[in-house]
């Protein structure tokens, strides 16, 4: 038991061991927000996003982002909402990777 006596709860992971945090900084990186974009968005700084983003990658299996956003897409762990000009629409199960 540590020494305050609280446990530290971890956070639910689902898919691939991707928590919820995880799957919202995926999300992002795959609408095209930069770095910075990120790093305001989630509150973060640049070295804690990029470690972040690392161990991301790590859990997956891939090498960098862009190995990230088409692993992400190929397996489908974001459902993305793209405009198209007539309007937001849900990429669609059978959309080309």
């Amino acid at each position: 038991m540590p020494a305050n006596g609280k446990f530290k709860r971890e956070p639910e992971r689902g898919e691939f061991g991707l928590t919820t945090f995880d799957r919202e900084i995926i999300a992002l990186i795959l609408e095209g927000h930069t770095k910075k974009e990120l790093m305001v968005k989630l509150g973060m700084g640049r070295q804690a996003l990029r470690r972040h983003i690392r161990g991301i990658c790590q859990r997956l299996g891939v090498e960098n982002e862009f190995e990230l956003s088409l692993f992400a897409q190929y397996h489908r762990l974001i459902e993305l909402e793209r405009a198209d000009g007539h309007g937001a629409r849900k990429l669609s199960k059978t959309a080309g990777a």
